[in-house]
């Protein structure tokens, strides 16, 4: 693995140098303190060479459903090619809209304590377990313990000194959880100046449920909701079960997506669209489950959540600082375990239709930046096969330059793959292996500008 990152971090070196990038010009404001941005015009002529307007991309019958190209071959480093289908995420004439980080609200902390705590005495930080909390997890421990064949030497050291640990609390374990009432209600926390909430309950689980909230106040344009219902089910996003079903359950995969919908509705998230369902498991892969993950939306239509991956290997958005709402809700045919909202936002203006440029001009525009992007450098090592799996009209979030903590949603054609590297001893590996989320190319549908 060390000499791909080596090698193909001067590959994304040549190709941060090569690659071109147009501005994409800034919307007119008008901005009254702390009102809403109201949007008066939101597209500025196109780039010359690309001023050529057609009709909205859903009424455009130039484009394909597939397309196959070869963008760039050398017999010595590799190719750039494109199969890939071609399709589209928006569901109604595209606009832009202006969007702002914003906060979760008392109205937010109500709803998720009488949905998931009714009549619940609420605590503050538990320490202590319940009798039946620690038998339940002496039992589990057994269990595991019971099959030593699946553990490593080092697992079994662990399990059988948190066993005795366990043993040595139940005598005096109390029968009920105790605490500190909490309140349920935001505040100020005078050491940290954000605002929060945390509260636990028993709801039968090994673990006491929780629900942590915090507002921000240091300009991040961060915040989060988390509640923790079982902490025993608290799935995690694995590549290795990409697609498909959840092992163990009731449910498949496409079971799963229909129950996500129903939770759309039960959970009251006006605004936010089904953006994927993913098949995860738990930290200690033993149970597996589903995430469904949820985002801002414009009529229906979810924004996309591109990604690349810096010379670090951390994982950055392709298009914005502030990645906008994205809600995961956990669960299994048993109900939900968990639910994580990061980065609320608020919409602060209606939607302005705009008409975007054809389809043909943007596959000109593309092949362009794919062949500046991948120019081969005479440093690398193997060859690899950079492939364009998926072209797709959606909708993704810029920063504006001029408003400090205020982004644009705009139409956009994103171009998803990933990179096969071919190894002089004949081996191969994806670079990406597992991922959908890497965007080659983010161009602007409205005026062919590249988002970077």
């Amino acid at each position: 693995m060390n000499r791909q990152i080596i090698a193909f971090s001067v590959l994304i070196l040549s190709a941060i140098l090569l690659t071109g990038c147009k501005e994409t010009p800034d919307s007119q404001y008008i901005a009254d303190g702390n009102q809403p941005i109201t949007i008066i015009a939101e597209v500025q002529d196109a780039s010359p060479n690309q001023n050529e307007v057609a009709e909205q991309n859903e009424n455009d019958s130039s484009i394909p459903s597939h397309i196959s190209d070869s963008i760039l071959e050398s017999e010595k480093y590799g190719r750039v090619s494109i199969d890939a289908e071609v399709s589209s995420r928006i569901k109604s004439s595209a606009s832009v809209q202006a969007i702002l980080p914003g906060s979760f609200a008392q109205s937010d902390i109500d709803f998720m304590l009488e949905q998931f705590f009714p009549n619940k005495e609420l605590l503050k930080a538990i320490t202590e377990k319940t009798k039946e909390q620690i038998a339940n997890e002496i039992e589990k421990i057994q269990k595991q313990l019971a099959n030593p064949a699946e553990l490593t030497e080092d697992d079994i050291s662990g399990m059988e000194y948190a066993l005795n640990q366990l043993k040595e609390q139940y005598p005096t374990a109390p029968e009920q959880l105790a605490g500190e009432p909490a309140s349920a209600l935001l505040a100020i926390n005078p050491e940290s100046d954000n605002e929060s909430l945390y509260v636990a309950a028993d709801l039968g689980f090994s673990e006491p449920s929780t629900l942590d909230v915090v507002n921000f106040r240091d300009g991040s344009f961060r915040n989060f909701l988390v509640l923790y219902l079982n902490s025993d089910k608290i799935f995690l996003t694995s590549n290795l079960l990409s697609g498909r079903d959840a092992a163990g359950q009731n449910m498949t995969l496409e079971m799963a997506k229909e129950k996500a919908l129903s939770y759309q509705q039960e959970l009251n998230l006006s605004g936010l669209e089904l953006f994927e369902v993913q098949t995860g498991m738990t930290e200690d892969q033993k149970a597996q489950g589903y995430i469904a993950v949820f985002r801002q939306g414009i009529h229906g239509s979810a924004i996309a959540k591109p990604q690349i991956i810096d010379l670090s290997g951390t994982k950055q958005d392709l298009a914005a600082k502030w990645p906008s709402d994205e809600l995961r809700v956990k669960f299994d045919d048993q109900g939900i375990s968990a639910i994580e909202w990061n980065n609320k936002g608020t919409l602060v203006a209606s939607p302005a239709q705009v008409e975007t440029i054809s389809f043909q001009n943007i596959m000109e525009i593309a092949k362009q930046q794919l062949r500046n992007k991948y120019a081969w450098n005479e440093n690398v090592q193997y060859q690899t096969e950079v492939h364009v799996d998926r072209i797709v009209f959606e909708y993704s979030i810029i920063p504006l330059r001029d408003e400090v903590g205020a982004f644009r949603i705009v139409p956009t054609w994103n171009f998803y793959g990933g990179i096969l590297c071919k190894y002089e001893d004949g081996t191969t590996e994806e670079f990406y292996e597992g991922r959908n989320d890497i965007c080659h190319l983010s161009i602007n549908a409205a005026n062919g500008s590249i988002i970077s």
